[in-house]
C-alpha cells in the first residue's frame, strides 16, 4: 500500500479522527484543571497578603504595648498608682454620672424583664 493510498483511506481518517478527539478531550481536561490550579493558587496568595497584614498589626501592636507610656498609663488606671510627687483630686461630677448609668442600666433590664414576660405569655396564652 502506497502512502498516498493510507492517507486516503477511510479506515485512516477515522483513526485520525479518533485520535485527534482524544487529544482534544484530555487537552480540554487539563486546561479546565490547570484553571482550577490556578484559581485556588490566586486565592492562596490573597489569604497569604491578608494574614501578612495581620501579622504586622499584631507587630506594631506587641511594640506599642513594650512601651514605657502604654505600661504606665496601665499601672496607673488598673493599679491606681501614681508617680512620685504627684497627687490625686477625686471631683465629685464622676460619682454622680456613675450613679446615674447605672440607674438607667436598671430601668432598662426591667423593661426588657417585663417585654420578655409578656412575650412568654402570648407565646402560651396567645395574645
Amino acid at each position: 500500500m502506497t502512502w498516498n493510498k493510507l492517507i486516503k483511506s477511510k479506515l485512516f481518517m477515522f483513526a485520525l479522527l479518533v485520535t485527534l478527539g482524544a487529544f482534544g478531550y484530555f487537552f480540554a481536561r487539563e486546561l479546565g484543571s490547570q484553571y482550577k490550579i490556578q484559581g485556588e493558587i490566586t486565592t492562596l496568595e490573597q489569604e497569604i497578603v491578608e494574614i501578612e497584614d495581620k501579622n504586622q498589626g499584631l507587630s506594631d501592636l506587641i511594640a506599642y504595648f513594650k512601651t514605657e507610656s502604654f505600661q504606665e498609663k496601665e499601672v496607673r488606671g488598673k493599679l491606681n498608682l501614681q508617680k512620685p510627687g504627684e497627687h490625686v483630686v477625686a471631683l465629685p461630677g464622676g460619682a454622680t454620672a456613675q450613679n446615674e448609668s447605672v440607674a438607667g442600666n436598671f430601668e432598662t433590664d426591667l423593661a426588657d424583664e417585663q417585654k420578655n414576660w409578656r412575650s412568654w405569655w402570648g407565646y402560651f396564652f396567645g395574645e
